[in-house]
This record gives C-alpha cells, sequence and structure tokens, in this order.
C-alpha cells in the first residue's frame, strides 16, 4: 500500500489505514491466487529451497522499501536507526558489500585509513634499529674469519 501511495506515511491516520488495506488485500482470494502464480504454486507446496529463496527476498524488498521510504533526518528513535542501519546491511550484503566509490564520506574514510597506515609504517620505520652485537666492524670481522 505505502509503495503505491506513499502519501499515506505522512501522518498516523494515513499509516492505520496502509495497514488495514494492506490487511484486507494480502488476504483477498484474487491477490492470495496471484502470489501463488507468481511463485509458482501455493506457499504451502513449494520446495523448502524455492519457499527459502522467496522468503530472503521478499524480507530484501522489504528492507530496501523502508530505506527509501523511511527518511533519516525524521527518525529519533534507536529502534528506528537500528532497523536503518540492519536495513542497510541488509541491502549492502546483497549488493556485494562493495563501497560506493562517488561517496564523498567513503573517500574521506579510505583518506584517513591510508593516512594512519602511512603514519604507522612510518612509526614502526623509525623505531626499527640495526642490531648491534656491541662489537666494532674490526672485531666482528676478526671473530668470523
Amino acid at each position: 500500500m505505502l509503495y503505491c501511495i506513499p502519501e499515506l506515511l505522512q501522518t498516523q491516520e494515513g499509516r492505520e489505514t496502509a495497514k488495514k488495506v494492506a490487511s484486507l488485500w494480502l488476504n483477498d482470494a484474487l491477490v492470495v491466487q496471484a502470489i501463488s502464480d507468481i511463485n509458482g504454486g501455493k506457499w504451502h507446496e513449494l520446495p523448502e529451497e524455492t519457499r527459502y529463496k522467496l522468503a530472503i527476498a521478499k524480507s530484501n524488498a522489504e528492507a530496501a522499501f523502508y530505506l527509501w521510504t523511511t527518511s533519516f533526518v525524521e527518525t529519533d528513535h534507536r529502534e528506528g536507526l537500528e532497523k536503518m542501519k540492519l536495513a542497510r546491511e541488509i541491502i549492502k550484503r546483497e549488493l556485494g558489500d562493495q563501497p560506493d566509490e562517488a561517496d564523498p564520506m567513503a573517500a574521506f574514510a579510505r583518506f584517513a585509513m591510508d593516512l594512519a597506515k602511512n603514519m604507522h609504517t612510518e612509526s614502526v620505520a623509525k623505531a626499527k634499529r640495526v642490531p648491534t652485537t656491541g662489537l666494532g666492524l674490526d672485531k666482528l670481522l676478526s671473530v668470523t674469519t
């Protein structure tokens, strides 16, 4: 319902209406039959693997839709932020965890990580010393010959 009429998200009354209509819609005989046709059969008659794939695809689609319809700026409670974080992780995993090269924050994060790595490498290199035995070069040469 919210995908078809996103304006319903703007008010509490709209959200409640969407839930009621969605419930009626999902239980309508024609919709149930259409879903069975799309899925290749009735849910309980499908092979387990098919049901699992359909469930994952549905869940991933819901996560994507949640991200699309939820405003980060308007989310003012921890549960909503955690839900957004989870949805992002799901979608990123589905996309192969590929970072967005065009994202300025990702570019800054890569720069900061490279900078920190280079600073660490330099400090380790400066701290390394040539091993000494306490003997001078002449004594070392005479000991080995």
